[in-house]
C-alpha cells in the first residue's frame, strides 16, 4: 500500500513539474496578449475615468507632504525623479556619443562587487537568478558616430556597445505603434529607440512558468534606470507598450534570433 502512494505522490511530482516547465503557457498567453492593428478600436478606453483607481481600505493615515522642486534641489537623484515625464516633444537633434554611452553604462552596465566574500560581476538592475535575459537594442535615428538605421546592442558583460544590423529604414518607424500608425504622434524627430527584447524560453529551464513575470520585472527593472538616466541628462522620452510585436520583431530583425520585443522608448533632445 505504501509502495503504491509513493508511486502516485512521484508520478504526481513528475506531472507538476512537466507542466511548470512547459512553454506553451506562456507563449499561447503572450500570443493571445500581444497588440494588433485590427484590434486597436477595443484596445482604446473611453478614458481615464472609466477606469477608476482602486481605493484600499486603511486602519490610519499619514501625510508625507507635496514632492516639490526645492526640496529636490542639489540632490540629482531626487531630481531626476522630479523631471522624470512622458514627452512626445522631439527636435530632431543629434545625440552626442559621450551621452549615449554614459546612458547604456549606467543604465544597463556590469561592475565588480564583493559579495559573500569575493568578487562577483553584478549589473545596475536585478534580474532573476543574475540571468540578465533581456537585451537592451539601441536603434539610430540621428546620433553622433553612427549612421541612421544601424541597430546597437550593450553587452553589460564588458560594457560595450555592439553593432548587430545597418539599413533598417526609419521611415518605416511610425508603422509599428498603434499611435503612430494611426498618425496621432510621430517618431520622426526622435535620436534614438531603446528596445528591451527577450527569448521567452531561455530560462524556462531554472524558473520555469515564473520565467514569464521575471522577465517582464527585469525590462521594467531597466527601464526605470533608463529614465532616471535620461531625465538626469535633459532628454526627452517615451515608453511605449502599443506596439505591433511581430511586426517590430522583423522591421528590427530580432525575430531570428527567438527573440521579442516587450517594451521599448523613444528618446529624443526636446525643442
Amino acid at each position: 500500500m505504501k509502495k503504491n502512494e509513493n508511486d502516485t505522490r512521484v508520478r504526481k511530482t513528475e506531472s507538476i513539474s512537466n507542466f511548470y516547465l512547459d512553454s506553451a503557457p506562456i507563449l499561447n498567453y503572450h500570443e493571445l496578449s500581444k497588440h494588433k492593428r485590427e484590434l486597436l478600436c477595443k484596445n482604446v478606453p473611453h478614458s481615464f475615468e472609466d477606469i477608476p483607481a482602486k481605493d484600499i481600505p486603511y486602519i490610519r493615515r499619514w501625510e508625507t507632504g507635496e514632492f516639490t522642486e526645492e526640496e529636490c534641489e542639489g540632490n540629482e537623484l531626487l531630481e531626476a525623479l522630479y523631471h522624470r515625464r512622458t514627452e512626445w516633444t522631439f527636435s530632431g537633434g543629434c545625440m552626442p556619443v559621450s551621452d549615449m554611452k554614459k546612458i547604456l553604462k549606467f543604465s544597463f552596465g556590469g561592475l565588480y562587487k564583493l559579495f559573500n566574500g569575493r568578487q562577483m560581476r553584478k549589473r545596475t538592475y536585478p534580474s532573476g537568478g543574475g540571468l540578465y535575459s533581456v537585451t537592451p537594442y539601441i536603434l539610430i535615428n540621428n546620433a553622433e558616430e553612427f549612421d541612421r538605421g544601424d541597430l546597437l546592442t550593450f553587452d553589460g558583460r564588458d560594457n560595450s556597445i555592439r553593432l548587430v544590423r545597418k539599413g533598417i529604414d526609419m521611415d518605416r518607424m511610425d508603422e509599428n505603434t498603434s499611435l503612430t500608425y494611426s498618425k496621432m504622434r510621430s517618431f520622426s524627430g526622435a535620436s534614438v529607440f531603446v528596445f528591451f527584447a527577450a527569448d521567452l524560453k531561455q530560462i524556462i529551464p531554472k524558473y520555469g512558468l515564473l520565467s514569464y513575470r521575471l522577465q517582464q520585472l527585469e525590462a521594467g527593472h531597466m527601464a526605470e534606470n533608463l529614465s532616471l538616466m535620461l531625465s538626469m541628462l535633459g532628454y526627452n522620452c517615451v515608453p511605449i507598450g502599443g506596439f505591433f510585436e511581430d511586426d517590430l520583431n522583423r522591421y528590427l530583425g530580432i525575430d531570428v534570433n527567438g527573440q521579442t520585443v516587450l517594451y521599448f522608448y523613444a528618446v529624443g533632445v526636446g525643442e
